[in-house]
């Protein structure tokens, strides 16, 4: 099997930061940094994207944020934005 030289791991979030937070410090503390992350936002409010910032400033690995408007829940369409970034 041949092992991938660079992975995209993508995270679906709507609404709840401390969660997202204690993933992204989860992702952080891995030991493979050949990765980079994607944030598919299912239209988070303002104190997530600020958390987002914050951990796009901070990070050593790159963090991408794809974010929709908020229609009501719609976490494939917020995931299938996140794996175009991919």
């Amino acid at each position: 099997m041949i092992k991938p030289k660079f992975v995209s791991v993508i995270l679906l979030t709507y609404n709840w930061p401390q969660a997202l937070d204690l993933i992204l410090e989860s992702l952080q503390k891995q030991t493979h940094k050949n990765f980079e992350i994607i944030i598919a936002d299912d239209g988070s409010r303002d104190e997530t994207m600020q958390l987002i910032k914050n951990w796009q400033n901070k990070s050593n690995i790159k963090i991408k944020h794809a974010w929709q408007k908020d229609n009501g829940f719609r976490a494939s369409s917020a995931r299938n934005h996140g794996t175009h970034l991919a």
